[in-house]
């Protein structure tokens, strides 16, 4: 609409899908206990879960700045996956003096288990289309903390299933947004509101969703 003149008359926007049935395992919380064992985090600990391949576009920097500024310094754990380049991260952690409190994990194939290990996901991108964590983390009943610049940030209805940062070098108020998170009714209802959303965004409802905007441009062009 800002760059190329398009009216809302003419603009269709599609959110991406996936399939929530991935993430159904009858055996979760087996899964959540062991792999927080695994990965030296405590049942009573509350974890951020940050999964990206581009580490800096995706916010990492000012995550970790962000969990720095966290109070409760023994209870928060930050999950870190997706790239095997975390050498600088971890000196960044160090020097900030966190590195106790956040495990690189690096590459995953098996994502859904840090889902489940985790209790929400940190996305504090500086540009994401529409993310598709964000919605595989909501499939997974994962609040979400994301930025502005997330296209997937617009489903969220915040804050209700989680909470959209104008800013991601806003260190501040997103180490504010973790620690709201860390109150055990509040993730609660967001993790609710998280499900329900999820169910929207599966691949039918794409397909439906297309075929609509297919339909609508064929009648137009007929009645032109």
């Amino acid at each position: 609409r800002k760059h190329y003149g398009v009216g809302p008359d003419d603009l269709r926007v599609i959110p991406s899908a996936i399939d929530p049935g991935r993430f159904a395992e009858p055996d979760r919380l087996r899964q959540r206990l062991e792999y927080r064992q695994t990965w030296a985090v405590r049942p009573d600990q509350v974890v951020g879960l940050f999964v990206a391949m581009n580490y800096r576009l995706k916010g990492l920097e000012p995550l970790l700045h962000a969990v720095a500024r966290v109070g409760d310094r023994d209870r928060f754990r930050l999950l870190v996956a997706g790239n095997p380049k975390t050498r600088p991260y971890e000196r960044l952690a160090e020097h900030l003096g966190i590195l106790d409190r956040v495990r690189f994990l690096g590459p995953r194939r098996d994502v859904q288990h840090c889902y489940f290990a985790a209790d929400f996901l940190l996305h504090p991108t500086f540009y994401d289309p529409c993310s598709l964590v964000v919605l595989e983390a909501l499939a997974c009943g994962l609040p979400v903390i994301t930025s502005r610049y997330n296209g997937a940030s617009e489903l969220l209805d915040a804050p209700h299933a989680g909470l959209v940062i104008d800013n991601p070098h806003d260190h501040g108020r997103l180490a504010a947004y973790i620690e709201e998170l860390l109150d055990p009714r509040r993730r609660l209802a967001c993790s609710q509101a998280a499900r329900r959303l999820a169910n929207q965004w599966s691949f039918e409802q794409h397909y439906r969703e297309l075929m609509h905007v297919f339909d609508e441009a064929a009648a137009r062009k007929r009645a032109a």
